[in-house]
This record gives structure tokens, sequence and C-alpha cells, in this order.
């Protein structure tokens, strides 16, 4: 499409009385000039254009109205009060909670937040769309729904057989399918800004849902695919248009691929379809995720530049897609810079400072490594959860990571201090082992932080007993651990305090080591906050319960030693507290012994090993749901995939709306995503390496492969294409009974017309009926005239038949007086061209007196 082609479906703007303006499309001729076939047709397209710019903007009206919705729901929620009973016990609060009951709006509202749980927390489609929430589904299918419905509303289902200027018996096929697929295109162009949007880091839609940016990639990804589906069906419609339903071919197609719209139309196709291919899983995981990002970005911005020369009409979208994408870009750089130029330096001046991280690599025993980063930097505090985006000049300056810290920042700008952990695999944590290997297991580089980004753990009403169960699995201790610091250090009082448990799942033993530093912190910080109350001490054995859970068993390690099981506390508390053994001397301590302090029991720490099987992820999420006896349950999750999907429907199939209308609060609350795996820190999908294409792959390699072959069948090299000799063949019979029957159309046409003239010419036996008003037989239609009695004077003509009507009779007359037969007017009068098997003929080839073949 667009403004400068061919002065716009057959129109003469040059002779044009005047012009009709339509926005996004070229002006209108009026009045109509053409056939009456063509203006009924262009009638037809421009209302289905009109209708398509309408149905652009409810669309952004729709998404404008949820997102204001989603808004309202987030500012006005009811929320809960705080009792101000800072001073009573676990008990006494809830007692007292359960005296005053909650209010109505707040029953209504968790009741309906534990109803969407419920259903909408599982995974479905696994398959097709990957390990996804059903809420996410509900939005592609009100997307698509709307997409679907209008697409076909409003399009005109009629089809107008029009000539064609200086082409003599040739005509056009017209019909809706043009009006259908500018609807398309101009739905995809709608579509654009919101990809982009999509795509965003720092977007508003975070901004205004409280979302991170990754819980929009998958309706990204869904919106481009929806986008290239919809770039096909317009491409292929007008192709078909143009290249069949239009004449002459091939003239008037090669026209239509030399105009330059059409050219930067096919351009934008074939990027759209770059696009769609190189974001597979599949190719993403062979090309490598750094080179798709850099293909994605440089083919995205092509392809914008594309659409907007292919129809200028619509590029306020495109203008509002680079906008969109500018503003993300400009907000990267401006975060970038604040957080390396916004202290002053060794200068007292201010200026541009890298953090400088230090590297460890650690080896799992199963030919696999994990890497631990520490850095240090002057910047703001985040909060548990989020993550940074990390670049690292020595490798790949333009390449930017995210990564979720496992430390928890400090309330006020200072020296923040970064520990990240993360398993290597390829990409850039292949690399950053490789140069960590190089330098002796350990090395320094400079890195560059942007962040933080996400929405992070919301923990800001403690006055209520609050429960927390994190399950982690592997490297996703990153994502959870620091959660678990934030609730127990934000904890007012420690008899508010709710049940609070990690449960860490690992394959061996030694993969504690990866964590060590940070488990010994939360265990001496803990010991350090009971210390000398005994009261404190069975409080938090009580409350607060750190599981480390082995899954395997080291080749090295005896099986029946027992040193991994540690036991309830059992000893007098009184001969421990106050005597400080387990971290004495601890920085000289190998990792060996101190892999055996922490395994050889305590109050807070338990490490079990396993039988070579993994937890069942239910059966924890229920004996901590059991274990609570009031106050409301937050469920995060960080690890395999697996692992998400049990912890999902586990959450979904907790929450039951009439336990929470009745007042029971225990009923948990899904508060992140799990879905940590691949060679990211954070929670950014990466999968396995043997994971299959998916069904979306092989169904656009079909589509593909059947569209290569029926061009290929459409486009032969010999004198006619295959498909056209095909639909040749079945022509031939056709062709001869056509013939026939045209013979015997013409034939009784011409017999009809003899007769018309015989009975025309004969004296009436009356002279009918007299009118009052002759005339007013002059005002109708002639064709309801009687012939010789309507307003021209036919006279001479009626002499004329006259005349020869007399002749005829004569000549009859004197043919019966000499060979005494009377021949009619049925006689086959077509000289032997009616066939021989037809009865109603008579036998005689005479021709009638008085007409001519």
């Amino acid at each position: 499409m667009g403004t400068h082609l061919r002065r716009a479906h057959i129109q003469d703007h040059d002779n044009a009385a005047g012009l009709e303006t339509h926005w996004g499309y070229p002006d209108r001729v009026v009045p109509c000039v053409n056939d009456q076939g063509t203006c009924e047709y262009l009638d037809a397209v421009y209302r289905m254009h009109d209708l398509s710019m309408l149905y652009t903007f409810i669309l952004w009206a729709v998404i404008g109205g949820v997102l204001a919705l989603w808004v309202a729901v987030r500012i006005f929620r009811p929320r809960e009060k705080s009792t101000g009973l800072l001073k009573a016990t676990f008990r006494d609060a809830e007692a007292s909670e359960s005296k005053h009951g909650q209010s109505n709006a707040l029953r209504v509202w968790r009741a309906t937040t534990a109803t969407i749980n419920h259903y909408m927390l599982p995974e479905s489609f696994t398959g097709v769309f990957g390990h996804i929430s059903r809420v996410q589904l509900v939005f592609l299918a009100g997307l698509l729904a709307y997409l679907l419905i209008f697409s076909l509303v409003g399009i005109s289902y009629r089809t107008w057989i029009t000539p064609v200027k200086k082409s003599p018996g040739k005509f056009n096929t017209r019909t809706g399918l043009g009006g259908f697929s500018d609807r398309v295109g101009a739905l995809a162009y709608a579509l654009t800004p919101l990809s982009i949007l999509l795509s965003s880091r720092d977007s508003a839609l975070s901004l205004l849902t409280g979302l991170p940016h990754t819980s929009f990639l998958f309706l990204h990804v869904w919106t481009g695919r929806i986008i290239f589906i919809q770039s096909f069906l317009h491409t292929l419609g007008w192709t078909i248009i143009e290249a069949r339903l239009y004449q002459p071919q091939p003239a008037v197609y090669r026209e239509f691929m030399s105009q330059l719209y059409i050219i930067f139309g096919v351009v934008a196709m074939l990027l759209i379809t770059v696009l769609y291919l190189g974001s597979l899983k599949r190719i993403v995981r062979r090309t490598g995720y750094q080179f798709f990002k850099l293909t994605h970005y440089v083919t995205a911005a092509l392809y914008l530049a594309a659409c907007w020369i292919h129809w200028t009409g619509l590029a306020c979208w495109i203008i509002a897609a680079i906008i969109l994408l500018a503003i993300d870009r400009g907000i990267r750089l401006m975060r970038l810079l604040l957080i390396h130029t916004g202290y002053l330096g060794t200068k007292n001046c201010v200026g541009f400072k890298k953090a400088e991280a230090k590297l460890k690599v650690f080896e799992d025993g199963d030919g696999g490594k994990i890497l631990r980063l520490e850095l240090e930097h002057n910047h703001g505090p985040w909060r548990a959860g989020q993550h940074f985006f990390l670049t690292f000049p020595e490798l790949a300056w333009w390449e930017a990571h995210p990564f979720t810290p496992a430390s928890l920042s400090s309330e006020h700008p200072q020296w923040q201090r970064h520990v990240y952990v993360m398993r290597v695999k390829r990409g850039i944590t292949r690399r950053l082992a490789d140069l960590a290997i190089s330098r002796g297991g350990e090395s320094s580089l400079d890195v560059l932080l942007t962040g933080p980004y996400g929405a992070g753990s919301e923990i800001t009403d403690t006055s209520r007993a609050k429960n927390m169960l994190a399950i982690a699995g592997g490297t996703g201790i990153s994502f959870v651990f620091p959660q678990v610091l934030q609730l127990l250090a934000k904890t007012v009082d420690d008899r508010e305090r709710g049940l609070t448990q990690l449960v860490w799942i690992v394959r061996k033993r030694a993969d504690i080591q990866w964590f060590l530093p940070e488990i010994e912190g939360l265990k001496k910080s803990i010991e350090d906050r009971v210390r000398c109350d005994k009261e404190k001490v069975a409080l938090y054995a009580d409350r607060v319960k750190i599981s480390i859970l082995v899954t395997r068993r080291s080749t090295n390690e005896p099986k029946a030693t027992g040193s991994c099981v540690s036991s309830p506390v059992t000893s007098d508390i009184s001969n421990e507290i106050g005597e400080d053994t387990t971290f004495k001397n601890v920085e000289r301590s190998s990792v060996s012994e101190r892999l055996d302090i922490l395994c050889a029991g305590g109050r807070f720490i338990h490490v079990k090993q396993l039988e070579n099987h993994h937890p069942q992820i239910a059966e924890l999420l229920d004996a901590f749901a059991t274990s609570c006896t009031a106050g409301t349950i937050d469920v995060v999750g960080s690890g395999p995939v697996g692992m998400g999907t049990d912890l999902r429907s586990a959450v979904a199939s907790l929450n039951h709306a009439s336990n929470v209308w009745r007042g029971n609060q225990t009923g948990p609350r899904f508060a992140s995503q799990s879905a940590h795996h691949g060679e990211s820190a954070h929670h950014v999908p990466a999968g396995s390496g043997s994971e299959s294409f998916g069904k979306g792959f092989y169904i656009s390699l079909s589509l593909m492969s059947v569209g290569l072959v029926g061009y290929t069948l459409a486009t032969s090299s010999e004198t006619a294409p295959r498909i056209t000799r095909l639909i040749a063949s079945f022509k031939e019979h056709r062709e001869e009974r056509d013939g026939q029957r045209n013979a015997l159309h013409q034939a009784a046409a011409e017999q009809a017309a003899f007769d018309r003239q015989l009975f025309a010419s004969a004296t009436p036996s009356h002279s009918g009926v007299d009118l009052r008003y002759p005339e007013a037989l002059n005002r109708s239609s002639p064709w309801n005239v009687v012939a010789g009695e309507g307003g021209a004077d036919l006279s001479k003509l009626m002499e004329y038949y006259a005349r020869e009507n007399e002749k005829v009779e004569k000549e009859r007359a004197e043919r019966i007086k000499r060979k005494g037969k009377i021949t009619t007017v049925y006689d086959d009068t077509t000289g032997g061209r009616f066939p021989s098997w037809m009865p109603w003929v008579g036998g005689s080839k005479k021709v009638a007196p008085g007409f001519k073949e």
C-alpha cells in the first residue's frame, strides 16, 4: 500500500470534480465517473478502510481501558489496617483480628484474588506457549479474539465484474479481498507500537502495573508472531488480486511489482520473516543470544523504516513505535550514566567510574561449573528480588545481561555490595569462566551496571504475621535468599513474626560452597539476634527454618555417616548461648571444615541428605501451610522449569475463595515467578539444550513448504504452468458443451425475433380500450409500450413491414397452389445446424419465407 501509488484505485484525480478526504488513504474522487460496478466497488473499498481505521483506534482504546482499570484496582483495592498491637504476642494479635473481623470489602478482595490464583496460576498448553501462567494466556486470547472479530466484521463479501479500459474483452474481478488485506495490514501497523512497548526494559507498563518487564516478554513474542501472520495475509491477498483477478496479465502484475511502495512492502515482509525465524528458540540456541539480540534490533529498525516507506498514510503508528524505542534507549543510557557518575571521585569531582568485580569458578562434580561474582559500587538501594543488567567491557562492551543479586542492599546510597551466583553455560557466562580459569580460577574485571529492574519484594506492613516459604533450586538461591533476609530484617517485633522457611535444593553437599559465606552470615546474624535470650532462641527455632536438601551423594562420601542430617534442638540452651565456637577462626578454616560445621546440625539451619530423589514441592507447601496458624502466606520460588510448574500448581490448589471468605488468611499467594534457569541469574527462560522445536515451528515449516511447492507448480518454465495445464484439461469438454449450448441459444433468439415481427405485423382483432390520457404511456418505460403505439413516428416502418408481409403471403399462397403443402415457421430454419437428436424440430430443411439466416 502507499499514498503515492498509481493515483489510487482506477480513479482519475487529474480531471476530478472534487476530492473526499479519507484518513490514511488516497483521496476519493467525487462524483465517481467510472462504470457502475467500479463505483460500487470503490464505495465498498473506502467504507472498509474507514472501518479499519476506526478498529485500530478502538484497539488502543481497549488497551488503555484495561491499563486504567488495572491502575484503579492497584490504587483503590482494600488494604489491611495495622492493629497497633506491636507489644502483643503473635497469637494475641491473631485473636484480636478474629475478634474485630475483616471488612467485607477486604474479604471480597481476598476471596477474589484467591479464586484468580486457584484458576489462573497453573500452566496450560506448555507444548505451544511454554511455561507461563494462564493469566498471560487470557490476555493473549482476548487480543486474538479482538483481532479475529474485527478482521472480518465490516468486510464486503461481494464480487464485481468490471470492464478493463483500453482492453476490449478483458474484465477485472473485484472483491472484498482487497479490503480484508488492508484491514489486517492496518491492524499490523497498530500492533507495532504495542510490540515495542511490551519489549521495553524501561516502559510505562511496568510503572502502571507494578509488574517487571520480563512479565510482558511472552506477550511481546506472540504479538510479533501475530504481526507476522497479518503481514503474510496482507501480502498474499494483494498478490492474488494483482496477479490473478486483475487483467490483462502479466502486464498488470509487472506494473504492480515495479512500484516503489510495493518494493518496500516486499522488503518489509522479508524482514518480518527474518525476525520471526530468528526468534525461534532452537535458532537462538544455535546462534547465541547476543547474536539474536543484535540482529533482532537491526532487523527491527530496518523493518520500521520499510513499513514507513511502504505506506506513509499510516506512518503515525511507526512514528509512535520509533518514539517508544528511542525513549527506552534514552532511559537506559541515562540510568547507566547516573549510576556511574552520581558520586564524587577521589579528586572531589564528578566522574565516570566503572565497578570492579571479582570472579571465582567452582566445579559442581558433574562436569559443570558455577561462577560467583562479587563487586562493590556506590549507588542507591534496591529491593530484594530486583535485578541489574551487567556489561563487561573487557569481553563485549555492547552486551548487557540480566542478573539478580543474592545480597541485600543498604537503606541509603553508599558502597553497595553485589553478589551474583550463576551456572556456567554458553555465551557470556562461558567467557567469564574461561577468563577466570585462564587467570588461575579467580580474576577481576570492570563492570558497568544498569538498574535496578523489576518489581521486587513488597514487604511493607510488618505489624501483622507474614509467613513466607522460599524454595530455590541450585543457583535459584540468588533470587529467593535476599527476600528471606529482607523479611527477617524488617520485622519490627519478634513476637509478631510469622513462619519463615527457606528450602534450598542442591545436587551435592559440595555445592553449598557456592553460597557458603551467605549461609554462614545468615546463621551468625540469627545467633547474634537471639544471644543471651532463651525466649528468643525458642521463638526463632520455632519460626525460622533454613533447610538445605542434598539430592545426590558424592562418590567419596560414606553412605551412613549421617553428617548431613540435622537433629532438633535437644541440648540445654543455656549451655550453648554466649559461646560462639561456630565462627571461631572461620577465615582460617578450610571450606571442607566449614561445610562440616554447617552440616553438623544446629538450631536454625538443617541440612538433609536425600537418597537420589527430589523432594515433592506439593508436600513441602502443604506441610508449611499446615504449620502456619494464621496470617498471610507468600510463596517465592526460583529454579528449574519443572520445579516452577509444580510450585504454581501446588499454590493454586491451596487457594480457595470459600476459606478466605470465612476469614482464613492462610491461603498461599504466589508472590513471585519461578523459572530461574538458563545461564542468567535472573529468571529469564533459557530452557535446556535438548528442548524440541515446538509445534509452532513445525506448523510454520509445513506452511512454508506447501507454499514453496505451490509456487513451483504455478511458475513452471514450460509453455504453460502445471496448474494452468491441469485446469485447461478440464476446460476442453466444457468448451464443446458451451459451443452447442450457445448455438442453440442463438437459434432460439433468432426464431423469437422472427415470431415477434410476425405477430406485430398482424392486424389486431380489436382496437383496444381508449385511454383517457393516451400520452401517459410515453411517460413509462419504453419496454412496456407496444411497438407502433409509442411517442415515436413508426408509420414508415409499419408500411415497410406491411408490404413485406403481403409479399410473403403472396409467395406462400403460390407455393400452396403449386405443391399443395403448407410450410410453418416451426420447420427447421437453421440450415441443418440443429442436432438430429432434437425430436421437436421437424425433418424438413426448408426455410420459412422472409427469414434469412
